[in-house]
């Protein structure tokens, strides 16, 4: 048997709305079903604005733009996380601070924020870890304190919450993703979520190559113009089109995940109690949208006869992040491999497990006897 890490699911309606889209001929942004799917996703978050865009990098990319950011202001983010998250700002010139991570959850290590916060801080990229949430309350209150912006990396994170609010309403600006990889996906995709109303207007004119077009289209103009830096950020409706069913379904697939989570938690909470393995910490006050489940071996050493075991058995169990500290554009800001080390042990140590909605019973049944085995071994 053959278990993939990942395997996109369909909720069978995909095709039935990509059909809609090509005979409406409307084939760029801004169609039928972007307006949709905004309404969707503010329905189910409750925030002031979202605008759909190619990708959760695009977002990011956005939100670097709505700063000001500029050469030699400083942005605090974790190490542990995806490039895209400093990309983003390193694009407009600004530079990374990174900071390591909790090992019970693998959010930012809040308790040194402060001590990384200057006159060049401009504002703080949050990631909240497999849909699993930071603690939103102290990050905030720092923030306040400093006159910093949030900007929530809400990749991983759509159906998830914090105290009841949904994961990406809780900073200034947030990022989701929608890429193959997600919980909710349409192959590429993303959308910037808008929190504060100041930045409306202008994310508007930055997602169409700095000109006002949204105004004329709102009836406000009788021709746009170019206003503002920008660039094409704008989903194509086609994509809108087949994001649209996934939407509608986010419960039935949150609830699929959650079933496989379980099970999983069911198999390793043993191994979990003799101390051979670690999983992430979910506190009671977050709701997780069950993105992943990872656990932590004792050493670099036990994660690579771990993979190499599944694998054996058809099983892929892939790690995850690359510390950006220590990767080579991280040395070039000036960090060195034994800066952050929770992150790096982290990444030693770490192997995901497979957790897709449409995995069968069958699957699920083979993949926790295989952990057994293997983990019984250690």
């Amino acid at each position: 048997m053959i278990i993939p890490f990942n395997k996109p699911h369909l909720t069978g309606l995909e095709e039935y709305y990509l059909k809609r889209a090509i005979n409406n001929r409307h084939f760029s942004g801004k169609g039928e079903f972007t307006n949709k799917c905004n309404l969707l996703l503010k329905k189910e978050l409750k925030v002031l604005e979202t605008l759909l865009v190619p990708s959760g990098t695009a977002a990011l990319e956005m939100c670097a733009i709505l700063l000001n950011l500029k050469k030699n202001d400083e942005v605090i983010l974790p190490s542990f996380t995806f490039p895209s998250t400093a990309n983003a700002f390193c694009l407009r010139g600004a530079r990374p601070v990174f900071l390591d991570i909790n090992e019970d959850d693998l959010n930012m290590d809040i308790s040194n924020l402060e001590k990384r916060i200057t006159k060049k801080t401009k504002a703080i990229f949050n990631v909240n870890y497999g849909g699993v949430s930071t603690n939103l309350d102290e990050l905030s209150q720092i923030a306040l304190n400093n006159h910093l912006f949030i900007i929530e990396d809400a990749a991983q994170g759509l159906g998830s919450s914090y105290k009841g609010r949904p994961i990406g309403t809780i900073g200034h600006l947030s990022a989701l993703s929608f890429h193959d990889t997600k919980n909710i996906i349409c192959g590429e995709g993303g959308a910037l979520i808008i929190n504060h109303p100041d930045f409306i207007e202008r994310a508007k004119f930055i997602q169409e190559m700095g000109t006002d077009r949204a105004l004329m289209r709102e009836g406000k103009r009788k021709k746009y113009c170019w206003v503002d830096i920008g660039s094409s950020y704008l989903l194509s409706e086609l994509l809108a089109a087949f994001l649209y069913p996934q939407l509608l379904n986010i419960k039935k697939i949150t609830k699929k995940r959650e079933t496989i989570y379980s099970r999983y938690l069911e198999t390793i909470d043993p191994f979990v109690k003799k101390g051979l393995i670690k999983i992430q910490n979910i506190p009671t006050h977050c709701q997780t949208n069950f993105h992943t489940f990872y656990i932590l071996l004792r050493n670099q050493k036990r994660k690579i006869l771990f993979m190499n075991e599944m694998k054996k058995y058809g099983i892929l169990t892939p790690g995850h992040f690359f510390p950006l500290h220590g990767s080579k554009m991280g040395r070039k800001f000036g960090f060195k491999m034994d800066d952050l080390p929770v992150s790096f042990s982290v990444y030693n140590r770490m192997v995901r497990l497979p957790i897709w909605p449409d995995m069968t019973n069958k699957q699920i049944d083979y993949v926790c006897d295989k952990i057994q085995i293997t983990l019984r071994n250690f």
